[in-house]
């Protein structure tokens, strides 16, 4: 079998899986047509049930209608007509292919999925914020999952795009949808919570994440609260008490804080203290008290794992559930996961970073037992979407580093170098461009005993410095990543 064939081959495959798991009882383009306010095309059967909204290129299915954006090549549009769309919803006329033209086509998506979303009839949490959001996601599916039937994802799918596939193979006897939004695009949060319109909303803090792309910290705050947009004004925020953003902004909606540092938060955490790898503490909530542990270390999880409780107690999940719950969160991957290899404790945090996410993942270090003669090592890779900002960000990482306890410091990338002109007390540091060459580095002062840090944005794909120092560490991390998807993906695609 040539490649053509075998490509073709497995896509039919694909799309027949996928099929099983979508609603026939889709649209007919006549319908989209008038859905949109669009001019009905040419050379299609108008009254053909499609057979789902293809929202973006990674999930295709025979006879859909194929969303093609503004931002992206008409050769998609071309490649997804080749592969057997019915027809293209886009901006302008792409060759003569049957096209339903819109003037703004993520505003003409809303629009379609907003009926499928209305028909769901069950509670909606949505979560976004500049830091935590995915661990916060987890936290609350694994509260909500141990006390009924919930629909989430469970990798960070949280475009606009993806939600609108999430509706499209619903679980229809779930009775709770946890979904993440992403804030990064100031149309994402809007355009997400106008389709779900969420029962409750979960913010988890304003920081600087993505300000090269949003321009300001105000802008930030703003992209962040449209998760609002589609809230009736019975809806709940959930918010920290202890981020000064999220204190200062306002909502038509009643808002519940958490909190570790403001006692005056509605719900507040005490005690807080390691326990091997996680950590325990207390917490106080409308009158009641709750002593809970969670399976990650950082003070930082404390809040994400507080906002899980409350949204819990909101929907009168007994305590012990809650409990439970939080316990059965497990990081995947790289993502804030602790291995150990070679008689060295590995801390991998390498999905995404932040100034703020950094200096967690410092504290994290600082905290874990320390045995004599062993070192404290941090590889700490470029951070992503901060362009125009970039010597303010890593002068409070350097602020981090320099605070922090750590013994060896090795940045990786372009923009990290900016780091050393920053520290403030001596200590042992490289800068690194290359793979290759930041895997000698680690090799040179790795050393039984030692702990190492690695954190750093997705595009740096840090967890590869990972596979070729310590390739069991890496095959550990990733095989639970393997049979996790591999559930999702049985589960419901």
């Amino acid at each position: 079998m040539n490649r053509e064939k075998l490509i073709s081959f497995l896509r039919e495959k694909k799309s027949r899986q996928i099929q099983r798991y979508h609603s026939n009882d889709l649209y007919t383009i006549r319908e989209v047509c008038n859905h949109v306010g669009a001019l009905e095309p040419k050379g299609v059967d108008l009254d053909k049930k499609l057979s789902m909204v293809c929202c973006f290129e990674g999930v295709f299915l025979k006879d859909c209608l194929f969303v093609h954006y503004e931002r992206d090549d008409d050769a998609v549009a071309v490649s997804a007509m080749n592969r057997g769309a019915s027809a293209l919803m886009c901006s302008h006329q792409i060759a003569d292919y049957p096209c339903v033209i819109v003037d703004d086509v993520l505003g003409a998506l809303n629009l379609l999925l907003r009926p499928l979303a209305s028909k769901l009839h069950i509670p909606t949490i949505a979560i976004t914020g500049s830091v935590g959001k995915t661990t916060t996601k987890n936290f609350i599916n694994c509260v909500f999952s141990s006390h009924k039937r919930t629909f989430c994802n469970i990798t960070n799918g949280n475009t606009f795009e993806y939600i609108g596939f999430e509706l499209q193979r619903f679980d229809k006897k779930a009775k709770f949808f946890v979904q993440e939004v992403n804030e990064s695009d100031p149309r994402n949060a809007m355009n997400s919570s106008e389709v779900l319109k969420p029962d409750i909303a979960v913010i988890t803090n304003m920081d600087k994440s993505h300000i090269g792309e949003l321009g300001s910290e105000e802008n930030i705050m703003r992209a962040i609260c449209e998760i609002t947009a589609g809230m009736d004004e019975n809806g709940i925020v959930i918010i920290n008490a202890d981020d000064p953003n999220s204190r200062r902004a306002t909502f038509n909606q009643k808002t519940i804080s958490v909190g570790i540092h403001d006692t005056g938060a509605d719900c507040v955490a005490s005690n807080i203290r390691a326990a091997g790898d996680g950590i325990e503490f207390d917490v106080a909530y409308n009158g009641q008290n709750d002593h809970l542990s969670v399976t990650v270390s950082g003070t930082h999880n404390v809040y994400d794992a507080m906002m899980a409780y409350v949204a819990g107690r909101l929907y009168d999940i007994p305590a012990r559930i809650i409990r439970k719950g939080l316990m059965k969160y497990r990081p995947l991957g790289f993502r804030q996961n602790t291995y150990r290899a070679g008689g060295m404790t590995i801390y991998a945090d390498c999905y995404n970073a932040s100034a703020k996410s950094i200096r967690s993942a410092l504290e994290v270090l600082e905290k874990r037992p320390h045995k004599p003669g062993s070192k404290k090592i941090a590889i700490i890779g470029d951070i992503g979407e901060i362009k125009g900002f970039e010597e303010d960000i890593y002068k409070d990482v350097a602020d981090s580093i320099s605070e922090s306890d750590i013994d060896v410091l090795i940045t990786y990338g372009t923009d990290t170098q900016m780091i050393h002109r920053f520290l403030s007390r001596d200590i042992v540091a490289y800068h690194t461009r290359s793979m290759d060459e930041l895997c000698a580095r680690i090799e040179s002062v790795g050393g039984k005993n030692n702990e190492m840090l690695f954190k750093a944005s997705r595009s740096m794909h840090l967890e590869n410095a990972i596979k070729k120092t310590y390739p069991t560490a890496y095959i550990r991390g990733m095989m639970p990543v393997f049979l996790a998807y591999g559930k999702w993906t049985l589960k419901t695609l």
